[in-house]
């Protein structure tokens, strides 16, 4: 009750104080949020259909769409963006590494598997630079 209430005092909600120190406790402060690792993967890796349109007969609707892009190769296909956003777009895609967020989700997705079996309030452990792979640590 008192850590609930330290949270309240600081004006933050108490899920999002949880996520701060599981931040602080898992090293992920270099992108603050897991959650934010795995919007990083899903716009720049993950490709999505875009529904182009949908034609109704009678109660059928027969859905059109366009090939699978990531959002980031739509933004660089569009006319209207300007060409210093392309080049930022194209300069972060660069700098992105798909194997270490996958890393990264992969480490988050243990955690979170090893408080489901354990039922226990939220303990973070440090790991560095090691991956668990199979139950193995390796560097």
């Amino acid at each position: 009750m008192v850590k609930e209430q330290a949270y309240l005092k600081a004006g933050k909600t108490r899920k999002s104080a949880m996520l701060d120190d599981f931040c602080k406790g898992a090293g992920y402060c270099r992108r603050r949020l897991p959650v934010q690792t795995l919007h990083l993967g899903a716009n720049w890796f993950l490709p999505s259909q875009k529904l182009l349109r949908g034609v109704r007969t009678g109660s059928h609707i027969t859905k059109v769409y366009d090939t699978a892009q990531t959002p980031c190769a739509r933004m660089l296909a569009r006319k209207d963006v300007a060409e210093e956003t392309k080049k930022r777009l194209l300069a972060t895609r660069a700098a992105l590494d798909i194997t270490s967020l996958l890393h990264e989700i992969f480490l988050c997705q243990d955690q979170l598997d090893e408080i489901a079996r354990r039922r226990q309030p939220l303990v973070i452990k440090k790991r560095g630079s090691y991956a668990s792979i199979a139950g193995e640590f390796t560097t």
